[in-house]
């Protein structure tokens, strides 16, 4: 409301004060301040509808009417302007609008059902918007009567504003356990909720289906307690534990959510629920161009359209900027399809909103171009995956390295450039927050600005960038009892599902190999989900995020995944999962919490969560895993990594990886009980298919007590003098040396005979140069990783690689060595290019290789050797 409108009506609450003064002269006429204000609105809408002929119905531009009882309609279309009326309060009779759509079309056209968030409306009203069956393909929502939608569009308003307040709207955690069979709930904070309400309550476990739906029998005196109806089928746990350490505390919160669903103004599919789930096919609210939506407080019930493409709950479609436009305060539940989609459109506010039991990806982002858009404070619970070949994106489905990429979202967010803040992922099938960032998308389709149609092809060349643009803003948000809680990576930049001639193992059609299938999505522009490099650029400088107060609990495969250039945890907290920390490329920790089993952990948590599919169930609780790296872990506190139930636990696991760099940790603290050991570095347990002794993490002494880098106790990594064993009970199976050494991998290189640059026989060997002595590398499994190898920076040492093996013919040869002191790299020996006369792109020939400083090489013996710079070369061969 406008600061002109709140003084009009404080006006004229005014108006019989102001006109007694008024006849005491203190004012001319008390009209000149007073603005009219008519004793009736406008005339009720049976002077336009017949209740008892469903047709349809046009509001004229000009016209206004006042909903006065309930009405069924087929098509309404509103032109001019339709009140529900400001004299209705909560003791008058409901009203119920059914109608096949309305429409809010035009300059000055309004359906509007309170005012304000200060005058509000105060009755019930129930909008029920049919389906048309005879019409199941998808709709573009630019025509009049799409059947079961609500609609403004071309200028149009609709403004909703329901009866209640903070203390009504608010979800809160609860104050004390739940126990399986109970019937009471205790709550943080009073609420304004009543009986009949429906409220939703959150899982405390790993397992999503916990989360439960009850109707309010009866509210405490106090307001700090309700009653439901049926008991609970589950334990719901207030678990809470304060870790200290150092002066410094945080506190582990595993208490649940709980939401009223309940508002007074309702939009909701026509029909029997039963029916509905079973057709998947509901209502919808949506905005597209030149619309607008002012809604707060609104329940939005069995929504969406599953499978078809555009219908959603609530829907803002190719508005543009819609500055100042929201949707605040309201519920959406059981929703056929998403929740809340932002599509092409920037700027809008969605708030302390309700997401409760919807299929595919719940706040939803669309194609990548939307911007500066606020999610603020906003619930997901019960997040469900879609079936095979009824979804519209493969990640609705689908996924195919579930540890990183889990389907579905709860939040899907396809541009960095929004605001995310205060919001809860409560229980997914999938992922709580996925942050799909594409490399590129082309916009501008049909000359709308606001029109993407996914990565570009051929000549059509892309026009906005995700994957390099700047973080808005990430914090304060929590995930968890997902099998994912945040991934930020894993973008739809692969093949086009509709015409991949991939298969893939899903449980679909059976035929002779069994039961395979290609799982087409319904949006003809669906993609593969495929990793994908995240590296801001702010000009031409890097600017990595930082993510404030994240917390990551109960998610049964990992806390976080994160895959970028660069990014910053402050004030982090993961406890209870199954890989807590799983960074890829530059991430670092600067105050934070990592618990590994903390007494929040049930049996029962543990048999659901050990029982799931073997890509993705409890196989350990590990705080953070050595992989691609560098991690950098600053002021980290461990604590509660006991094995429990059967499961594992450690703070620091080696699963192999690239490990481009030395990880680097300082100022770790470790609580009671201490683990077995406190890093896993045995490379006979590693249970990745990698090459395992190229591990390595930068220690100030507060793992082993020496400060040193700690390795793998491999051969590849002793080195005399230079490295000494660390006690198994800090390095289980490790030394810590006092050398410097990077990784240098070959991962693009291309060779012929069917092997790829993942999959190559490479063998290393180590050469002492003082004395000859020779170590080599374990033989590794046709299916390992080995096309990389940790080598010790210096001259004592040179590394000899041979690509010679049978069969083997290299096409293609690409390293990159990746140094932790930036430094030039040992002296390698490359066997297996004789009678080519190959060197180092741009490096020149030199007599002494022990001089220089910078990439250069020489031939001996028929083979080559080189030292190169760090960053990425390539092999040049010409015949001699």
């Amino acid at each position: 409301m406008t600061s002109r409108s709140r003084q009009n009506l404080r006006l004229a609450a005014l108006a019989p004060l102001l006109a007694q003064l008024g006849t005491l002269g203190c004012f001319d006429s008390p009209a000149d301040l007073v603005p009219s204000v008519p004793k009736e609105g406008p005339p009720p809408l049976s002077q336009l509808v017949d209740p008892e002929a469903p047709k349809d119905y046009t509001i004229e531009a000009g016209q206004s009417f006042t909903i006065d009882k309930s009405y069924s309609v087929e098509n309404l279309t509103i032109h001019g302007k339709l009140y529900c009326p400001t004299y209705f309060t909560e003791k008058d009779p409901p009203i119920t609008i059914t109608a096949r759509s309305i429409t809010v079309d035009g300059p000055g056209a309004l359906f509007e059902c309170g005012a304000s968030d200060t005058a509000r409306f105060r009755g019930k009203i129930t909008v029920q918007l049919r389906d048309d069956v005879s019409s199941p393909g998808g709709h573009d929502h630019v025509h009049v009567g799409t059947p079961a939608t609500l609609t403004a569009t071309n200028g149009g308003t609709l403004r909703m504003f329901g009866a209640g307040s903070a203390t009504t709207f608010g979800w809160q955690r609860i104050a004390a356990d739940v126990p399986a069979s109970s019937r009471e709930v205790k709550l943080e904070t009073a609420v304004d909720w009543k009986e009949g309400d429906t409220i939703a309550l959150g899982p405390s476990g790993f397992d999503y289906k916990e989360a439960e739906e009850r109707v309010i029998d009866s509210v405490a005196p106090d307001r700090r307690s309700i009653t439901v109806k049926t008991p609970f089928a589950h334990t719901h746990s207030a678990f809470r534990k304060v870790y200290t350490e150092g002066g410094r505390s945080a506190t582990l919160d595993e208490r649940p959510e709980i939401a009223n669903l309940t508002r007074a103004i309702v939009v909701a599919a026509a029909g029997e629920p039963s029916a509905l789930a079973t057709t998947k096919r509901g209502a919808q609210i949506v905005v597209h161009r030149d619309g607008k939506a002012y809604v707060d407080g609104v329940e939005i019930a069995r929504g969406g359209k599953l499978g078809v493409l555009a219908e959603y709950p609530f829907h803002w479609h190719l508005v543009g900027n819609a500055s100042g436009q929201f949707l605040r305060n309201s519920s959406i539940h059981h929703s056929f399809q998403r929740c809340v989609t932002i599509h092409g459109t920037n700027e809008v506010e969605v708030s302390n909103n309700v997401c409760f039991d919807h299929f595919g990806h719940g706040y939803f982002l669309e194609n990548g171009n939307e911007v500066r858009n606020k999610l603020v404070h906003n619930l997901g619970m019960l997040s469900r995956r879609v079936d095979p070949g009824l979804g519209l994106l493969d990640s609705d489905m689908r996924s195919l390295q579930p540890v990183r990429f889990s389907a579905p979202a709860t939040f899907w967010v396809s541009n960095p450039d929004n605001e995310l803040v205060g919001n809860v992922a409560s229980g997914s099938q999938g992922t709580g927050f996925w942050m799909s960032f594409s490399r590129g998308i082309h916009c501008g389709v049909g000359g709308d600005a606001n029109r993407c149609d996914g990565p570009a092809t051929g000549a059509t060349a892309n026009t906005v960038f995700p994957s390099t643009t700047p973080t808005l803003r990430f914090a304060e948000n929590i995930a968890h009892s997902s099998v994912v809680g945040m991934n930020w990576d894993g973008s739809e930049d692969g093949e086009l599902v509709a015409t991949s001639d991939k298969r893939f193992a899903e449980p679909c059609q059976p035929n002779g190999n069994g039961y395979q299938c290609r799982i087409g999505a319904r949006h003809p522009d669906a993609r593969e989900t495929v990793s994908v490099h995240y590296a801001p650029k702010r000009g031409n400088d890097a600017a990595p995020p930082t993510f404030d107060s994240l917390q990551v609990w109960k998610n049964v495969a990992t806390g976080v995944y994160y895959r970028g250039s660069g990014g910053t945890f402050t004030h982090f907290l993961a406890a209870d999962n199954g890989r807590s920390v799983f960074f890829a490329y530059d991430q670092k920790i600067l105050d934070g919490l990592v618990v590994g089993a903390s007494d929040g952990v049930t049996a029962a948590d543990a048999t659901y969560a050990k029982g799931l599919d073997p890509a993705v169930r409890l196989y350990y609780f590990a705080g953070t895993l050595i992989y691609d790296g560098p991690f950098d872990l600053e002021r980290v506190h461990f604590a509660d990594f006991q094995d429990r139930f059967g499961v594992p636990a450690g703070p620091f696991l080696n699963i192999g990886g690239a490990n481009r760099f030395a990880n680097r940790v300082r100022s770790l603290t470790f609580g009671s009980p201490r683990p077995r050991a406190l890093m896993y570095l045995k490379t006979a347990d590693t249970p990745w298919a990698d090459t395992p002794w190229s591990s390595g993490v930068r220690d100030d002494g507060s793992i082993s007590g020496i400060a040193g880098l700690l390795v793998p106790n491999h051969p590849m990594n002793v080195s005399a003098g230079e490295c000494t064993t660390v006690d198994a009970s800090a390095v289980d199976d490790g030394l810590s040396c006092r050398y410097t050494w990077g990784v240098m991998t070959f991962a693009d290189s291309t060779f012929a005979s069917g092997y790829d640059a993942n999959r190559v026989p490479i063998k290393f060997e180590r050469i002492e140069r003082a004395n000859g002595a020779i170590v080599t590398s374990d033989p590794l499994r046709p299916d390992q990783l080995t096309n990389k190898s940790g080598m010790i920076s210096g001259l004592r040492y040179r590394y000899r690689l041979s690509l010679s093996q049978p069969g083997v013919e290299p096409v293609k040869i690409q390293w990159v060595w990746q140094p932790e002191d930036g430094k030039v790299s040992p002296i390698v020996e490359i066997d297996g290019v004789a009678g080519a006369f190959c060197h180092p792109k741009g490096a020149p020939a030199v007599p002494d290789l022990d001089v220089v400083t910078g990439s250069a090489y020489r031939w001996e013996n028929g083979n080559l050797f080189m030292r190169v710079a760090p960053g990425q070369g390539e092999l040049l061969c010409a015949q001699e």
